[in-house]
């Protein structure tokens, strides 16, 4: 599901900059921490989510840099943070992914699709990037109470988890998720005639794989007289 709305985030630039957004607002929640506390032992710890001054907090000073407060309030300074930084990860990840453009377009000229596919596989970096740090630190207060061997076990399971699908996902193409969003449609549709599982038997629609489904809307044409088509065989017939 992730990777069919990469796939088709990937046909609009302007899609871009959300999702390079989000990549620098996960670092910059993260790191705020750090420049409000001077270091990450506040975050660590946990104190944070047991303050009970949490409204009249947010105009103590929002910044604490080189062991000096910065009188700039938290109700300004940590929404300040966040901007900056998916300002930053648009810029970085923009001219990240116009260099790899360019490297593709020198090692394979005869790609047409060049631009989506550097679009889907930096998304695809970001979103792994993002996926990682969210998991490993989001929960790093309660994860720090657990015993060392269990801590390691959840990282690497979460690194496993995202490389895996980093995996799957980097040599897909968008004709690829166009195509599996077509035959998906079309077996809901196909789902809905009666007479297919009379035909299939002992098989099922979710077994027929793309070739298999692309043969069944001239089949709907062939059981029936074009004047008496079931109800639900004219979408099958659009695919």
């Amino acid at each position: 599901m992730l990777s069919r709305l990469i796939g088709r985030i990937c046909t609009s630039r302007g899609a871009s900059w959300w999702q390079y957004g989000y990549l620098g607002l996960v670092i910059g929640y993260f790191c705020y921490y750090g420049l409000y506390a001077g270091n990450f032992e506040y975050y660590f710890s946990g104190v944070w989510s047991h303050e009970a001054r949490t409204v009249t907090a947010l105009f103590d000073p929002g910044f604490y840099i080189a062991k000096q407060a910065v009188p700039i309030p938290k109700l300004v300074a940590a929404p300040l943070t966040l901007a900056i930084f998916a300002a930053v990860s648009c810029w970085i990840c923009d001219r990240i992914e116009r260099h790899y453009r360019g490297y593709l377009k020198r090692t394979q000229p005869a790609n047409s699709d060049i631009r989506q596919q550097s679009l889907h596989r930096v998304f695809s970096l970001c979103t792994f990037i993002a996926f990682n740090i969210f998991f490993i630190y989001g929960g790093r207060p309660e994860i720090n109470r657990w015993p060392l061997a269990a801590q390691f076990g959840f990282q690497a399971l979460i690194a496993m988890v995202s490389s895996l699908w980093l995996y799957r996902t980097w040599g897909r193409s968008q004709a690829q998720y166009q195509k599996e969003s077509l035959v998906d449609k079309l077996r809901r549709q196909l789902k809905k005639l009666p007479m297919v599982p009379e035909i299939l038997k002992e098989h099922s629609l979710e077994q027929l794989n793309a070739e298999e489904l692309s043969i069944w809307p001239k089949r709907c044409l062939s059981l029936f007289p074009p004047n008496r088509l079931p109800l639900h065989c004219p979408p099958c017939l659009e695919l």
